[in-house]
């Protein structure tokens, strides 16, 4: 008698393709945090390519002015007319003016691509999201409130003194939003502490350009509270993320003055 056989059964059961699912999911599961971290971490090294390119800037700009450093803004009578990151136009620092001629006028050099939706508001609005430390764009006040900027012969030690870092502001709603000003932990001309601004937004670490032209990422290790807002020196520093490097504010301070 011919014998018959039955052809194989083809695809998966049910059960088979949940189990494939859930492998898939568990894999995705595995990965995924690996490709945000190298994500994030690509992010950092761009930031971190951007303020050196500020560094340069700030350094080409002094050798064009005697030595003169840019200063944090400039004003006519009572009104910011530039600030270090471009002129004011219709109430918005424009891609011209301050450093952006050495710059090539672009916007994205002054825009950490870790925080492309930074709020703006208020004075800076449209600066990105770096500060310009005050102990050299404002290290005094001049007539009608001025900044005085420091010269570069006033920098004794131009490898530990910072001049741009990641920078934002806590705004009312817990959002961040655009600062162009780099608080130190002192003011260069006036006493107490000053709220923090330095933003450590790549896992704990902010971008910093020096004097000396390097620039590197740094951890955060210290902190102040907002007296504005009332927030703690802990909600700035482990919520926020924002404060200064160095084991305490004794420590950060020597990152910003000029004189070691």
């Amino acid at each position: 008698m011919k014998q018959h056989t039955r052809p194989a059964a083809c695809g998966f059961t049910l059960i088979e393709l949940l189990i494939v699912i859930a492998l898939i999911a568990i894999l995705s599961g595995m990965l995924l945090p690996a490709l945000n971290k190298a994500r994030d971490k690509g992010k950092a090294v761009r930031c971190t390519a951007n303020v050196r390119q500020l560094g340069i800037a700030w350094g080409a700009y002094a050798d064009d002015y005697n030595g003169r450093c840019i200063p944090t803004y400039t004003q006519s009578g009572w009104t910011v007319v530039s600030h270090w990151s471009g002129d004011v136009k219709d109430g918005a620092v424009s891609n011209e003016g301050g450093l952006n001629p050495y710059l090539g006028n672009s916007s994205g050099i002054r825009s950490c691509p870790s925080h492309p939706g930074l709020k703006s508001g208020g004075y800076t609005k449209g600066n990105g999201g770096y500060g310009y430390s005050t102990y050299i764009g404002s290290i005094k006040v001049g007539s009608s409130y001025e900044p005085v900027p420091a010269s570069m012969p006033m920098i004794r030690g131009p490898a530990s003194t910072v001049v741009f870092g990641d920078n934002a502001t806590v705004e009312n709603d817990g959002g961040y939003g655009e600062y162009n000003e780099l608080s130190a932990p002192t003011y260069p001309v006036y006493p107490g502490t000053p709220v923090p601004s330095m933003h450590f937004r790549h896992d704990a670490q902010a971008a910093v350009a020096w004097a000396d032209g390097h620039a590197d990422l740094q951890v955060l290790g210290c902190s102040a509270g907002d007296s504005y807002s009332g927030r703690s020196e802990l909600e700035m520093r482990l919520v926020h993320k924002i404060g200064w490097f160095g084991a305490d504010l004794t420590e950060a301070q020597t990152y910003f003055s000029l004189i070691k």
